[in-house]
């Protein structure tokens, strides 16, 4: 016979692992003479030792967090007196204003150049061209990028002068209402060239 009687739950829950929520740490019951069953409950709640344990890694980072405080006061002066100084020697660089420049020659502007892409000869003041393009390559290839610009807008402009002029020889050509054709003012109104078209037509 049993030391003492054992409900069917209280049976299961020593078996399989039962026990409540609490989980308390140890459960014992007999069955009969020299028979023991001991079971141990389920994990309680995790101690505090691995928060605990991060602790030292905080106040580590916090220490030399403060420990660099004071190098970081020491050098931030330093780096915003070389930013500044950076910033004023490229603005230095455009100061000087762009010098102005002809694609015929002047008295102002005597000396001839060519761009480095396409070759567009202009003319400039040497003395005003070295002192905003020295040692500024830079700033040169902008400089001659509107020189581009701007000799292309210079052909448009001739060209569209150069066709008005061949279409009014023409229409003189075919005289009122085109009864009266004159021939051979007519061949020389058709063969008057457009040199600015056809330059235009390089940079297409």
């Amino acid at each position: 016979m049993f030391e003492q009687e054992i409900s069917p739950e209280e049976l299961f829950n020593m078996f399989f692992g039962g026990g409540g929520a609490g989980g308390g740490p140890f459960f014992a019951s007999s069955f009969g003479p020299g028979i023991r069953v001991q079971q141990f409950g389920g994990g309680g709640r995790p101690t505090g030792r691995r928060a605990r344990n991060r602790e030292p890694n905080r106040n580590s980072f916090t220490t030399t967090l403060f420990a660099l405080l004071p190098l970081l006061f020491v050098l931030l002066p330093l780096i915003t007196s070389l930013l500044s100084s950076l910033f004023f020697q490229a603005g230095s660089l455009y100061n000087t204003p762009e010098p102005e420049f002809r694609f015929s020659s002047t008295r102002m502007h005597p000396v001839r150049r060519h761009t480095q892409d396409y070759g567009i000869p202009y003319y400039i003041n040497e003395r005003d061209f070295d002192a905003a393009f020295k040692d500024n390559p830079r700033r040169l290839k902008q400089f001659e990028r509107n020189v581009y610009v701007r000799y292309v807008h210079h052909l448009q402009e001739k060209c569209q002068l150069e066709i008005d002029n061949k279409r009014r020889r023409i229409n003189q050509a075919q005289g009122w209402l085109g009864l009266m054709v004159d021939s051979d003012e007519m061949k020389k109104a058709q063969a008057i060239p457009l040199p600015s078209c056809d330059k235009l037509k390089l940079f297409k």
